[in-house]
């Protein structure tokens, strides 16, 4: 994941270099960073490789009171020096830094962008490109037209843009990709992790997707692409600078290994209270406890975790818990199951001598049903098996219980077409069956 830092207020080199040098476990091909003095002066510098590569190639002059900075993770175009962030505009007015993935850059440079000259091979140089031509053909101020870019832009990113002809100003945008603002005396810190900048602010506020935001180094507005208002209230991280950083440890895995026993005290010291009983929020008892599936995405080791975590769920709440990829959810997020049944079939069948399928579902121990054995760890009680099928079922159609091969089980007897529609439906395809054909008499 891309790594950006900004600052506004406050000598900005230094900071973001060493915000950047915070994040840089996480994996990165190139770096680069801009920087603006407030006095006229504006210096962009880009290196492959490592962030000393970087510092390597910065000069002392090169200095700011305004500044973002970047390190990418090459998804568009090769890990070269024109492919590095902040990108600028054909006219060197805007630069940009950008974490995520811009879906219909190819539209849009077809669309808006014939005969502009590009520098690089991204998707995040589409998009300052456009913020200069809507500038440019409508007159806009920077914040107005970065606003209107927005709307054309489809896809994941967490966006901070200078516009240098006021360039007291950081534009931000976030949809999808992680962004925080730190608030501090005099000036104001954005960061895609607050583990980054913690030497600086311990206050920060958390921004939402959607947000756009005007930051300078005493205010900060945020507000819908719309132009409406949004309040973010700040809140105070109470976390050890120290904890971003390896110390002592040549590998940050190594470091985490030797810190799982202290973990494993803070957990404690959380959810157990003086008696070893576990305490849990209420409210999430309560909501799991109304839930009939349970997501879990995350990414690499959390992902991991995510996997245990499932078949502790399951054991323990009998709710099925599906674990994904983080990076995939916003691509392919799960349909839930709708609250309104499914229509039923146009016609009901007759009963009698008929071909007929039969569907064996296993009801839940917690359910009350004759299922109390070790065959039935599953979420469905007789009833709400009952209540998802009631679409598919005729008075001539009702359950049959206890008639399958097991004596924890419900048959239930439904012409070809009904069973087909009704394990096809999001209604009942998380409920373990049997199905075979036959015919009734």
């Amino acid at each position: 994941m891309c790594g950006i830092v900004g600052v506004v207020g406050k000598p900005a080199r230094d900071i973001i270099l060493n915000g950047l040098t915070n994040l840089e476990y996480r994996g990165y091909d190139s770096a680069g960073i801009y920087l603006n003095d407030l006095n006229g002066n504006e210096y962009l510098t880009k290196a492959v490789g490592r962030i000393s590569n970087l510092k390597e190639k910065l000069t002392p002059d090169e200095q700011g009171l305004v500044g973002i900075g970047h390190t990418r993770w090459a998804t568009h175009g090769k890990p070269t020096v024109d492919n590095a962030h902040p990108h600028f505009d054909e006219t060197k007015r805007f630069y940009l830094v950008h974490n995520g993935v811009i879906e219909n850059y190819a539209e849009l440079k077809e669309k808006y962008l014939q005969g502009v000259k590009f520098h690089s091979n991204t998707d995040t140089e589409v998009v300052v490109q456009l913020i200069s031509k809507i500038a440019r053909e409508k007159n806009l101020d920077g914040f107005s037209a970065f606003k209107k870019a927005l709307k054309l832009v489809k896809g994941s990113y967490a966006f901070l843009l200078v516009d240098n002809t006021e360039p007291e100003h950081v534009f931000i945008a976030k949809n999808k990709s992680p962004m925080m603002l730190g608030l501090g005396d005099g000036f104001n810190i954005i960061a895609s992790d607050a583990i980054s900048v913690l030497d600086q602010t311990k206050t920060f506020v958390d921004l939402q997707d959607g947000d756009v935001g005007d930051i300078t180094k005493d205010s900060y507005t945020i507000e819908t692409v719309d132009g409406k208002k949004v309040e973010r209230k700040p809140h105070v991280l109470d976390i050890d600078p120290n904890a971003a950083s390896k110390g002592t440890y040549e590998f940050y895995m190594l470091k985490e290994i030797d810190e799982q026993p202290s973990v494993m005290r803070k957990i404690s010291q959380t959810y157990f209270d003086e008696n070893d009983d576990v305490k849990v929020d209420p409210k999430i008892i309560d909501s799991i406890s109304k839930a009939d599936r349970i997501y879990i995405y995350a990414a690499g080791t959390s992902y991991h975790a995510g996997l245990v975590g499932k078949t502790m769920l399951e054991h323990y709440t009998g709710i099925p818990t599906e674990v994904g990829l983080a990076s995939e959810a916003g691509y392919h997020f799960p349909h839930w199951q709708s609250a309104q049944p499914p229509e039923p079939p146009d016609t009901v069948p007759p009963a009698g001598n008929e071909a007929h399928a039969d569907i064996l579902f296993r009801p839940s121990p917690a359910s009350g049903d004759p299922s109390e054995s070790h065959h039935s760890a599953y979420p469905a009680s007789s009833s709400d098996i009952l209540r998802r099928l009631t679409p598919y079922l005729s008075e001539s159609l009702s359950p049959q219980a206890a008639c399958g091969p097991r004596s924890d089980s419900y048959r239930y007897h439904l012409p070809p077409e009904y069973a087909r529609q009704a394990l096809r439906s999001s209604a009942c395809n998380d409920l373990p069956h049997e199905c075979w054909s036959g015919k009734s008499g």
